[in-house]
């Protein structure tokens, strides 16, 4: 952790020195630009992660959170049409590869967004590699929900 002001500049710096390398996606950013300057790491992926359900809620129109959203929104269902699909699903591995998006988006909300969302932040350390990682897959999300069709 930083202990100074030149630190913690440096610090941030170069966490978004790497964001940008990285090409994180703008929605991304919107979400925990503040969080990352500030080296508040847990609530950097806690905002972050948040930013996917908002994004699925808006582009769907669907209310709810968490898995019941994804389940609404990006699961096959009974019948294998979901509301916003990333591709055509005319194959198994296009069916799978859509099941296993939504299986992810499920997996991220239990792994950062619930425990955040309920643990104190001195109980949950989040380093920087970490951090990075999160926002890489939170941005590849975003990524694919740019392409997402829009089923009626």
């Amino acid at each position: 952790m930083a202990q100074t002001l030149d630190e913690a500049t440096r610090a941030a710096t170069s966490i978004r020195d790497e964001l940008n390398r990285r090409k994180t996606h703008p929605e991304v950013l919107r979400y925990c630009s503040l969080e990352v300057l500030k080296l508040d790491n847990f609530h950097a992926c806690l905002k972050a992660v948040k930013s996917v359900f908002d994004r699925l809620r808006k582009i769907s129109g669907e209310q709810g959170d968490g898995a019941v959203l994804v389940d609404a929104t990006l699961s096959l269902g009974k019948s294998h049409h979901p509301k916003l699909a990333i591709n055509s699903l005319n194959t198994q591995t296009e069916r799978d590869e859509q099941s296993g998006f939504a299986n992810l988006v499920k997996g991220l909300s239990s792994l950062y967004r619930n425990p955040t969302a309920h643990d104190p932040r001195f109980t949950r350390v989040i380093i920087k590699n970490e951090l990075l990682g999160v926002l890489t897959l939170v941005s590849m999300i975003h990524r694919r929900l740019d392409i997402a069709v829009h089923e009626a």
